[in-house]
């Protein structure tokens, strides 16, 4: 009966530290710089990885989420206006961002439906650089 007390403390502490483990730290996130608001935004990478983002109100900035996985350098955003209007951008990044550096992707949706993507990564030395990647 301990035994498996014990071993259940230990698969949760287990569990819990890959929740928290270092290998989470890009993270990604989309801004409407546009005047209306937006329904939803979908962003989807390579590998099928889709993140949702819904009901963004104008000038304002959806809050991060971790990627669940590394981000291909070509992504796609669906972003869905006020009216029901899909517009579908592809967006090439730099180069493959890997899930395991300390990066936050920020996706901008502009007025006139194109998307920016900016990529900020913190190096060794913890000062950031910031690229700007142009729409594709």
């Amino acid at each position: 009966m301990r035994g498996s007390f014990v071993l259940s403390i230990l698969l949760a502490c287990h569990l819990l530290a890959g929740c928290v483990s270092p290998r989470a730290r890009c993270r990604i996130a989309v801004a409407n710089a546009t005047d209306a608001a937006l329904s939803s935004v979908v962003v989807r990478d390579e590998a099928g990885t889709v993140y949702a983002f819904a009901g963004l109100s104008p000038h304002c900035v959806a809050p991060y989420v971790p990627a669940r996985s590394d981000m291909g350098a070509s992504v796609i955003v669906e972003v869905t206006s006020g009216d029901g209007v899909v517009v579908t951008n592809a967006v090439r990044l730099d180069r493959q961002v890997p899930c395991t550096l300390d990066v936050r992707v920020l996706f901008q949706v502009q007025t006139n439906a194109q998307v920016r993507a900016f990529v900020l990564q913190t190096r060794d030395d913890r000062s950031p650089t910031l690229r700007t990647v142009a729409a594709a």
